[in-house]
């Protein structure tokens, strides 16, 4: 048994990922957890998190940025490769740092039947980003998930003014507890 980046491999095992098609995704959303790795850009120094408005179920409304975990996938690899997808950051994965984990259960979900709702887990991940990094993020937003342009820092006080996700609450917690 190998050790990999947080994974126990047994044999050098390795799982090959397959693509679902949109139907079987669905049928697989409806019957299983489903494990997300999202990255929560943070400035220490001002205890803010940053958070870009989605608009796409389940997480409408400001939230980090991440993704699911595919078979196989270390979870550090997964935030790394999700912080890329959805705003052309390319980071090491030595800069992130695992801060929570938490279960969610949504009542709806972006792909159809979308009132079927979904269990996920999720890891969350905190990651500093330079200014150049942090503007190219902003501009480079996915925006089939995010509202271009709205990546945006919160304090926690900013997080209960604009009514912003339980969830986002808790994290901000988690990463700086004495705010």
């Amino acid at each position: 048994m190998k050790y990999n980046k947080g994974i126990f491999v047994e044999s050098d095992h390795i799982i090959s990922q397959k693509q679902l098609t949109t139907e079987i995704y669905a049928e697989a959303m409806s019957s299983l957890i489903i494990v997300c790795a999202d990255a929560v850009i943070i400035s220490p120094e001002m205890k803010l998190v940053y958070l870009a408005k989605r608009n796409v179920s389940p997480m409408k409304g400001y939230w980090t940025i991440g993704g699911r975990r595919f078979a196989g996938e270390a979870s550090i690899s997964a935030v790394r490769r999700n912080l890329l997808r959805e705003t052309g950051v390319d980071a090491d994965e030595t800069r992130f740092n695992p801060v929570t984990i938490l279960e969610v259960i949504w009542r709806d979900r972006k792909e159809a039947p979308v009132d079927q709702g979904k269990h996920d887990i999720i890891q969350f991940f905190s990651i500093v980003l330079s200014k150049e990094e942090l503007l190219k993020a902003n501009a480079r937003l996915l925006t089939c998930e995010y509202e271009a342009m709205s990546l945006r820092p919160f304090t926690f006080d900013d997080l209960l003014i604009h009514d912003v996700n339980l969830v986002m609450r808790h994290v901000h917690r988690a990463i700086f507890p004495d705010s």
